[in-house]
């Protein structure tokens, strides 16, 4: 992945981590956040973007992984543009980090099953990219 992207830049910044519908609420001018457990500064900037975009196509059905995965990146492109970012960069690193996301749920005692295997989805889906 280093070599693919050696001569991107791309701009960091701080990012939710799981910023979604079912993690935000508007109500009388004020929006609440909740769920912060994956925030964290130093990621690429349009990366909550992209999870917003992944999750909605994840979560429309069971086991949708795939679906929700190659649907991001053909969206990536029109979510980063607008923003600067190299999309084909930033969308490499966005599954480099739904891949430790899944071992670090793992390692809390998430058991992912009902919605499928993200993981080795989101690995398989990087290494066709990079190929």
């Amino acid at each position: 992945m280093v070599r693919a992207h050696s001569d991107v830049s791309i701009e960091l910044g701080a990012w939710h981590g799981d910023l979604t519908p079912w993690n935000t609420s508007t109500a009388r001018g004020t929006t609440l956040i909740w769920d912060w457990e994956f925030a964290d500064g130093d990621r690429p900037i349009g990366f909550d973007l992209l999870h917003n975009a992944f999750e909605l196509v994840r979560r429309s059905a069971p086991k949708n992984e795939q679906n929700a995965l190659v649907s991001v990146c053909k969206e990536a492109e029109s979510i980063l543009t607008p923003l600067g970012q190299p999309s084909d960069a930033v969308v490499d690193l966005y599954l480099c980090e739904l891949i430790q996301r899944e071992a670090r749920l793992r390692g809390e005692g998430w058991d992912p099953c009902d919605l499928g295997p993200l993981e080795s989805h989101a690995a398989e889906m990087l290494n066709e990219r990079l190929a």
